[in-house]
């Protein structure tokens, strides 16, 4: 294959998943770096027009990779890309056959991510007050985040229309293509109510709920940017993000003894062996905070 020929299929690989799988922005971002990496390595390995495709530079590229200090976590994702990529060649008659099946699948194994308690929320949800627009916008995206559990791609794609104040609910626009709703509490609704009143001083050309103070729609970087700061502001001294909130939701509600079935449908978890992650992270916190306060222990 030569290296035009595998970059033009790269293209119309990334524009499949955009088009016809309805893959979200970021995944499909994800996906297409993956592929770029691989690309970049298979041109370098090679002085002609030509590259090998085959399991030993397959292989050889992902023990680059973890030579450059990417988590295996990382490189078992990219073993995933790579292998949806030549599967979807195949079906498409592009190649007779898959090269990366023969490889085995990396296991990683799923660190417990930190969780903040409830009463760690409610300070978080405070800290930015009410003094300027501004401060009432991030109040409001940090008591949406941590009262419905929604991804930071969801909130970056809320529209106006997606919201329900009266209800308080929300239209979630998920992972492919997918819609379901989400719930908030009466917290939330009085900081969505004073930021709409606030929203028209930003003048957003566009029909998203939240925007930048420039009016523009809200960017995942500034949204991180903004659950970290207010993070530190707070004494928390590791690094918070919107995901930090949404694991949150879930073990907390799940602690509450929530079903795991209806906590699958506020996530909008395809498998429900998904969420059963955060049993573990319910009974791993139960057990160290038994271990810590237990006067046998």
């Amino acid at each position: 294959m030569t290296k035009h020929t595998l970059n033009q299929r790269a293209d119309q690989f990334i524009e499949h998943l955009e088009i016809d799988s309805l893959f979200a922005e970021s995944s499909v971002a994800s996906y297409r770096n993956a592929l770029n990496q691989f690309a970049k390595f298979l041109r370098a390995a090679s002085d002609s027009p030509e590259v090998v495709i085959d399991l030993n530079s397959i292989t050889q590229f992902l023990m680059r990779q973890t030579a450059l200090g990417y988590k295996r976590r990382t490189v078992a994702f990219q073993i995933s890309v790579l292998r949806s990529f030549f599967r979807w060649q195949v079906d498409n008659g592009h190649i007779a056959s898959n090269p990366i099946t023969l490889l085995e699948p990396l296991k990683w194994t799923r660190t417990v991510p930190h969780v903040l308690t409830e009463d760690e929320i409610t300070h978080l949800i405070n800290a930015p007050g009410i003094t300027d627009p501004c401060d009432v916008r991030d109040s409001a995206i940090l008591a949406l985040l941590a009262d419905s559990g929604i991804r930071a791609s969801e909130l970056c794609t809320l529209t106006m229309r997606d919201l329900n104040l009266d209800g308080m609910s929300l239209s979630v626009h998920g992972k492919r293509g997918t819609v379901r709703h989400a719930l908030f509490q009466n917290r939330t609704s009085i900081y969505l109510t004073e930021w709409l009143r606030q929203r028209p001083a930003f003048a957003p050309r566009h029909p998203f709920l939240f925007c930048s103070y420039r009016g523009r729609k809200l960017a995942r970087s500034t949204l991180y940017y903004i659950v970290n700061e207010y993070g530190s502001l707070i004494g928390i001294n590791w690094n918070v993000g919107p995901h930090t909130l949404r694991h949150s939701f879930a073990t907390n509600l799940i602690n509450r003894g929530m079903d795991l079935r209806a906590l699958q449908t506020l996530l909008g978890h395809a498998s429900i062996l998904t969420t059963q992650f955060y049993t573990h992270i319910a009974v791993q916190r139960l057990t160290a905070a038994h271990a810590e306060f237990h006067p046998r222990s």
